[in-house]
C-alpha cells in the first residue's frame, strides 16, 4: 500500500515533492535499467501523518548525507561486499541483504515483476552507483569498488532527526497492549533468529542456533511477537551483540520478561536527563549499563 506514503525526490538540482509513483518508477529503473538516467541520486518516502511538519532543505540534504555515509560505511565491509555481490546472473526477484538497520536491494529483474518485489517503506533510498566521484570524495569517503558501482544496486537508511507525532511514539500507549508491542517493532526493529545469523553471516544448517546460543548467554533478549520471538535490532553492531547488553541484562531481576526489558530501553529516564536509555547505548553504553544497577539496586544509588 502506497496511499499512506508522501515521496520526494533528490535531483542533481534539488529536491522536491513528486508523486509516489514516479518515486517508485525511479527506483524501478535503477534496478531493472541501470544504465539509463543518473539525475537522481535519492528518492525519500515518508509516512504521511507522522508529523504535519515538512523539512526544510538544509535538514532533507543533511538526511540524505547522514545516509549516504552510512552505506558506504557498510559497504566498506568485504562481507557485506560480497553478499551484495554475489550471484551476478540475473535473477527473477530482487534479492536484498539487511545489515544494521540499512537493506542493500540488488537487481536486476524484469520491469514486470519488480512489481511484485519491490514494496517502498519509509526511508531514504540511495542510488549509489549515481553519486559523483567528487561528492563522494567531498564527503571524505572511499570511491566504492567497481564491481560494486557498476551494480544495479539501491541501499535503503531510516530517516533520523525528524519530529514524531505524539500519535506514532510509544508514549501514551499501555505497555501491555498489542499496540504498543507493535509500535516498538515498527520502530525499533526486530530480527528473526535466521536474520542474526544473516547479519553473522553465519552459514550453520540451523539458522536458530546462534540467536539461541546469545540467549542462553545473556547476551541478547528477545520478544514473542506474533507468533515468533524477535531480537530488537539495537542491540546489535556489526552482527555482533554490543557489550554492554550483556553488562545491563546481568543487572536485571532474573523474572523480567522481553517485553520488560524493552520498556526499559525505551522509556525516558531522569537518570540520563530524560533521555532514552536506547539512545545512549552506543554512544554512553556506561551510562545505560550504570542506571540498569541503579534500577535494580536503588540503595546504592543514593
Amino acid at each position: 500500500m502506497t496511499s499512506n506514503l508522501s515521496a520526494e525526490m533528490i535531483l542533481s538540482t534539488g529536491h522536491a515533492t513528486t508523486p509516489v509513483e514516479k518515486a517508485i518508477g525511479a527506483v524501478k529503473d535503477v534496478l531493472c535499467k541501470p544504465h539509463g538516467s543518473r539525475n537522481v541520486y535519492a528518492v525519500i518516502f515518508r509516512v504521511k501523518h507522522r508529523s504535519s511538519h515538512r523539512p526544510d532543505h538544509l535538514s532533507v540534504m543533511n538526511a540524505v548525507i547522514v545516509a549516504a555515509r552510512k552505506s558506504w560505511h557498510e559497504m566498506s565491509k568485504t562481507s557485506v561486499r560480497r553478499r551484495v555481490g554475489s550471484n551476478a546472473e540475473k535473477a527473477q526477484t530482487i534479492r536484498f541483504v539487511d545489515t544494521n538497520g540499512i537493506r542493500f536491494y540488488r537487481g536486476c529483474t524484469s520491469r514486470e515483476q519488480f512489481q511484485n518485489s519491490f514494496i517502498p517503506e519509509e526511508g531514504i533510498y540511495l542510488f549509489l552507483s549515481h553519486f559523483h566521484l567528487e561528492t563522494v570524495t567531498g564527503l571524505g569517503l572511499e570511491p566504492l569498488p567497481k564491481e560494486v558501482r557498476d551494480l544495479p544496486l539501491v541501499a535503503r537508511v531510516g530517516i533520523e532527526n525528524e519530529p514524531i507525532e505524539k500519535e506514532h511514539s510509544l508514549e501514551g500507549i499501555d505497555r501491555e497492549s498489542p499496540a504498543w508491542r507493535g509500535q516498538f517493532i515498527e520502530q525499533y526493529g526486530g530480527l528473526s533468529a535466521p536474520q542474526v545469523a544473516d547479519e553473522v553471516g553465519n552459514a550453520a544448517k540451523n539458522r536458530s542456533a546462534i540467536a539461541s546460543r546469545w540467549t542462553n548467554e545473556k547476551k541478547i533478549f528477545g520478544v514473542r511477537f506474533q507468533n515468533q520471538t524477535l531480537y530488537p535490532r539495537f542491540q546489535f553492531k556489526d552482527g555482533e551483540p554490543i557489550s554492554a547488553i550483556a553488562d545491563i541484562l546481568k543487572e536485571m531481576p532474573s523474572s523480567f520478561t522481553g517485553w520488560d526489558l524493552a520498556f526499559f530501553f525505551t522509556s525516558p529516564n531522569t537518570y540520563l536527563d530524560g533521555k532514552l536509555p536506547v539512545d545512549l547505548l552506543k554512544s554512553k553504553p556506561e551510562r545505560v549499563v550504570s542506571l540498569a544497577h541503579a534500577f535494580t539496586h536503588p540503595a546504592d544509588a543514593f
